[in-house]
């Protein structure tokens, strides 16, 4: 378990352009949505019994969060 204020100092990490490297919440952002460096994470924390992870693959200017897949 993470503590909270490593949390805290994680969704506030930006990269030298100002971009977002992680989030955390009940809302992965929306597609397009501005602010999110490309290959940042954002980790979903729905209430399910798993939390997921994303990771950007769009742009600074228009994200694009999917779902991380492992391979079997």
């Amino acid at each position: 378990m993470v503590p909270e204020n490593v949390l805290a100092l994680l969704q506030n990490a930006r990269d030298d352009n100002g971009g977002l490297l992680f989030g955390m919440g009940t809302t992965v952002p929306a597609d397009t949505t501005a602010g999110w460096m490309k290959g940042a994470k954002f980790l979903d924390t729905n209430g399910t019994t798993v939390s997921l992870w994303y990771t950007n693959i769009g742009t600074q200017a228009s994200c694009d969060f999917n779902l991380d897949t492992t391979a079997a």
